[in-house]
């Protein structure tokens, strides 16, 4: 078995693997490795001994079968089984039991990423996010809303670098939110980058614009990436968004131009 260290959304990890099942991850992740600390979470990942158990009280996910007992949550899916057991002191171990196919670590890590986050006020989002001037913006919607491509427009936009595609993590457990890449994203480069966050865009159709916090909640908790089935978790997720919202100015876009786009961020 080989390992693994990285640190992914100010959560160190170690990762444990077999080298086969090692390399994709490695490829996506690498730019995010350290070389010593004590991590937060220990992912080990090994082949799959035969049938899945049957589990009871299971949450319907999509993809997933999801049972959460208490301590434990316990992803299933074929060739897939996953235990995620958070401590009191807040670290956390898995295990990834899964057919030997290298994108199965990877999924793995974004799932338990995906409890662990919102317990330490953060959350994941689909969305893209970019600096200008050292300032953070986000872009957030649903599928097809035109995330990536409002990234791809302000590439040329004078003084802009990308920081996340795809998927970004938003952090609000200090006074200041920011918002950080993570490296499951589509981006060339998929170094480790954050900035404070200013201003939030949600991509919509046209519609008028967010009048209360309930219309924010509405139209930022869609685009929150989770698969936690705890009240734990659910509650921190609500708590996160609540004070996201009250501590950014939230606009609303509607397939923007790269003139649009610039001077959205100013200011």
């Amino acid at each position: 078995m080989s390992e693994l260290r990285v640190n992914i959304a100010r959560i160190a990890t170690r990762v444990i693997a077999d080298r086969e099942m090692l390399a994709f991850l490695h490829q996506r992740c690498g730019v995010h490795e350290v070389e010593t600390g004590n991590p937060d979470l220990v992912l080990e990942v090994m082949d799959l001994p035969g049938p899945t158990p049957s589990r009871a009280a299971r949450v319907p996910q999509p993809g997933f079968d999801l049972t959460w007992d208490g301590t434990r949550h316990h992803f299933v899916r074929d060739g897939f089984e996953l235990e995620l057991e958070t401590q009191p002191d807040g670290h956390a171990r898995a295990t990834c039991r899964c057919s030997p196919t290298p994108l199965l670590p990877d999924q793995a890590l974004r799932l338990c990423l995906s409890v662990l986050l919102p317990l330490r006020g953060s959350l994941m989002l689909h969305g893209s996010a970019a600096a200008r001037d050292g300032r953070g913006y986000l872009f957030t919607g649903p599928s097809g809303s035109g995330k990536s491509t409002t990234l791809k427009l302000l590439a040329d936009v004078p003084r802009v670098r990308a920081i996340g595609d795809e998927i970004v993590v938003v952090h609000v457990a200090t006074g200041e939110a920011t918002v950080g890449s993570t490296p499951f994203s589509d981006l060339p480069s998929r170094l480790p980058a954050e900035a404070p966050l200013v201003r939030a865009f949600v991509l919509v159709p046209p519609s008028a614009p967010p009048s209360s916090r309930k219309d924010c909640l509405t139209r930022l908790l869609p685009n929150v990436l989770t698969h936690g089935g705890s009240p734990e978790v659910v509650q921190s997720i609500l708590r996160n968004a609540e004070a996201l919202i009250g501590r950014v100015d939230f606009r609303e876009l509607y397939r923007p131009t790269r003139e649009q786009l610039a001077q959205a961020l100013q200011g």
